[in-house]
């Protein structure tokens, strides 16, 4: 297994709450971390039809027989265990008790929020990031022979990081992405959207997937979204919340001020992992996405979903936006905020050739919001890396766990 930044983060949850809860989109390695980190605990799956039938027939007997040091997978298949569970936490209150895991985010936390608040610390796994495949090794992979491609691939090329994302058994079994990616679409529109979501319309919301990829880097129109999909705008919110919830695709607020009106409204559209995003848009290998016309919305949505998963290896909450006018005469891809201030400031460039231009925009905008040149930059595709220029910062994708530490400030 390539070693996962988040566990440390889950050890500091297990030493803090009587539970933890931990999400995140399918097949991110939920499972397999758990019981790589805890092989004393007791792991039970509550998709076992027979351990869910005793845990839904006699919710008091199943949890005196695992009372402590438990594992409770696809935990929101038996939401009534949820109230009992808080009566055995609260007989101790002892750190460390559970650790409940599942794929349905939306109903998992559903029901800790219900019946676990006060007792229970929220964790979300994302897929690979990028310093976590670069710290990664053949002898971490099942299958060495045929993953150590593809992590070279990744890390010699980043365009074939961006192309095959992060979800980790592409990488520990060597599988071909586009067989991967289209077994991945089909599980989780069959199993979480058709059975979970009781959506009816599955050609249509498959489709509705692939019109989001389409806007990837972009505002959420959600009246063309709608349009575009064949459903009212009412349909369109609810699907994009179930992929927000899924940890399939996520929003980035646009930064507001009461001192300039003329600042955007809508947020921005990024997916998770930007692996499946090419893959939903019939982008399947380097050569088709270097033509790709918005190529440089792709990347930019690596950039911003390798933020994105940094700060939560770190246990930390998304306090980022991006600022745009609205003539476009003024913008930047991601504002980091301490509170309500901002505190850096960065574009981001799909090009690998530096250009000086790069700062036309942050430099303006970063003075605007009295953010001094040593916490702003550019983030592009090139090799070059300047730390404490006049200008401000030139890095990489491969900086980013430095910016979410804040170590790269100096």
């Amino acid at each position: 297994m390539i070693p996962r930044d988040i566990s440390r983060a889950i050890r500091e949850a297990l030493g803090e709450y009587p539970v933890v809860s931990l999400t995140g989109a399918r097949q991110t390695g939920k499972s397999t971390l758990l019981r790589s980190m805890l092989p004393d605990w007791t792991y039970l799956s509550l998709e076992d039809p027979d351990l869910r039938a005793l845990a839904r027939d006699d919710p008091r007997d199943f949890l005196a027989r695992h009372a402590r040091h438990v594992i409770l997978d696809e935990a929101q298949r038996v939401p009534e265990l949820f109230s009992y569970l808080q009566t055995v936490v609260d007989q101790t209150g002892d750190a460390g008790q559970f650790v409940v895991s599942g794929s349905q985010n939306y109903l998992l936390l559903e029901q800790v929020s219900q019946s676990l608040a006060g007792r229970v610390a929220l964790v979300t796994m994302a897929p690979l990031t990028r310093a976590e495949l670069l710290a990664a090794r053949p002898g971490d992979l099942s299958a060495p022979e045929k993953g150590a491609r593809l992590l070279d691939a990744v890390r010699n090329d980043r365009w074939a990081w961006v192309l095959y994302g992060g979800y980790p058994r592409l990488y520990d079994y060597g599988v071909h992405p586009a067989r991967y990616f289209a077994d991945y679409v089909r599980t989780y529109v069959d199993r979480d959207v058709r059975e979970e979501l009781r959506v009816l319309k599955l050609a249509e919301f498959e489709r509705f997937m692939g019109l989001c990829a389409a806007r990837a880097g972009e505002l959420i129109n959600y009246s063309a979204l709608a349009s575009d999909a064949g459903v009212d705008v009412k349909t369109a919110k609810s699907w994009i919340s179930a992929l927000s919830a899924s940890n399939i695709l996520f929003e980035l607020r646009p930064y507001s001020s009461n001192a300039n009106a003329r600042l955007v409204k809508s947020p921005k559209l990024y997916f998770m992992d930007t692996g499946l995003l090419c893959h939903l848009l019939g982008i399947d290998d380097t050569e088709a996405l270097a033509a790709y016309a918005k190529r440089g919305n792709v990347f930019e949505n690596a950039v911003i979903a390798e933020y994105a998963k940094c700060v939560q290896s770190s246990r930390g909450r998304l306090h980022a936006s991006f600022y745009r006018t609205s003539g476009r005469d003024e913008e930047i891809d991601l504002v980091i905020e301490r509170g309500l201030t901002p505190f850096a400031a960065f574009e981001v460039k799909s090009s690998a050739t530096y250009n000086s231009k790069f700062f036309k925009n942050v430099s303006s905008v970063g003075e605007a919001l009295d953010i001094p040149p040593e916490r702003r930059g550019v983030i592009y595709n090139g090799d070059q890396v300047m730390v404490g220029g006049t200008r401000g910062l030139l890095i990489t994708p491969d900086q980013i766990p430095d910016v979410v530490d804040e170590s790269i400030f100096g």
